[in-house]
């Protein structure tokens, strides 16, 4: 997935059928979410994980979506790291699904 293309990753998977997005934490990089129970060195980035659900999100029906496993049992770090960038990364999500519409300015 990671060296991948969103188009090749995906491409055995039916557009037409529903979509549930399921994001684990500890596939992030623990450079960007520490407060995880197993966390992945070498795991996905931000962006990737952005690239991912865009296009996911334009191209399948998605019928919901959800984020696992951010914790803050094992760290000391502030658990307010890993909930950034779920809270940016939900805003994505909830965001493009609203219809846009040109601004007068």
């Amino acid at each position: 997935v990671l060296q991948g293309n969103p188009i090749d990753i995906f491409s055995e998977i039916d557009k037409n059928s529903p979509c549930y997005i399921s994001i684990d934490a500890d596939v992030i990089s623990p450079s960007f979410v520490p407060n995880v129970g197993s966390p992945a060195i070498g795991g996905i980035d931000y962006y990737t994980i952005l690239n991912l659900l865009n296009y996911l999100i334009a191209n399948f029906t998605i019928i919901g979506f959800d984020f696992m496993e951010l914790c803050d049992f094992k760290h000391n770090s502030n658990i307010d790291e890993g909930a950034e960038i779920f809270a940016k990364l939900i805003l994505n999500v909830l965001l493009s699904k609203l219809p846009s519409k040109e601004l007068d300015i």
